[in-house]
């Protein structure tokens, strides 16, 4: 057993994960505040700044046999109008976030020192190694009021943490 080549341990966890699903909100039009957006040719950009990009549409704008669907005549929720909901073509979680990949990596080496029973542990440990930005889901709130775009619609306004390292002395007797 070498003092400088012995005495090593390595530790790694090596993480990636599909995005998490996500449901686009067309807005809360007349009180209803589950409707979905309508949506045709949807893709994922990769881009932050605009991670989804397609068409999109307000449901309660739509006009279905010449009647508007739900709540679009502007009567409110109590009087009891009836009719079909805002729901859009979408449905629940049909949207998928960015991926997650992450490498964490521990490096370790024990040194004998003073003698028997006594060690001096040197340990190196890197989370996110390779720094890849691991972005949070994007805004998925079409539109706030239920007429006009949102416009952080599509954006991802954060991301998990940058690598990070810590280092540690230990000394065992």
């Amino acid at each position: 057993d070498s003092k400088y080549l012995g005495g090593w341990q390595v530790a790694g966890i090596f993480t990636a994960q599909s995005g998490q699903p996500l449901t686009i909100f067309a807005g809360p039009l007349f009180g209803e505040v589950t409707q979905r957006v309508n949506s045709t040719a949807v893709s994922h950009t990769g881009d932050p700044n605009q991670y989804i990009a397609g068409l999109f549409s307000l449901p309660a704008r739509e006009n279905v046999g010449g009647s508007p669907c739900g709540y679009a005549s502007g009567a409110p929720l109590y009087t009891g109008t009836l009719g079909r909901p805002c729901l859009g073509n979408t449905s629940r979680n049909f949207f998928t976030g960015p991926a997650f990949v992450s490498m964490d990596l521990a490096l370790q080496k024990s040194f004998k020192v003073f003698g028997e029973g006594k060690e001096l542990t040197l340990r190196t440990e890197v989370f996110n190694l390779f720094n890849r930005a691991n972005y949070y889901n994007p805004i998925s709130v079409f539109s706030l009021d239920g007429f006009s775009v949102n416009p952080d619609f599509g954006k991802i306004k954060s991301a998990r943490p940058p690598r990070q390292m810590q280092f540690a002395l230990r000394f065992t007797f």
